[in-house]
């Protein structure tokens, strides 16, 4: 969870989607990781997801791959009012 928080370069596709798709390889890990990290995660998310973030960069399959992530993280509400503030961010 905190590997994609952490990454240096979000820019690198091929890193990015090898981060993202060992996340979702480990759906149930998702979901019961503290709130904390939680928040930090769906906060970088939607960063990096704004229409003036990385996610100018990444290729189609990567910008999936983080909203699969997004979804998976929005199936319990606990710490993810991010998702649901009146501020559309991307």
């Amino acid at each position: 969870m905190s590997s994609y928080i952490s990454l240096e370069n979000k820019s690198d596709i091929e890193i990015v989607s090898s981060v993202f798709t060992s996340l979702l390889a480990n759906q149930v890990e998702l979901t019961i990781i503290p709130l904390k990290i939680k928040e930090e995660l769906i906060s970088s998310l939607l960063t990096d997801l704004d229409e003036n973030g990385v996610q100018q960069k990444w290729n189609d399959s990567v910008r999936l791959l983080a909203l699969q992530t997004l979804k998976i993280l929005g199936r319990d509400a606990n710490g993810c009012g991010q998702l649901f503030t009146d501020k559309v961010r991307c």
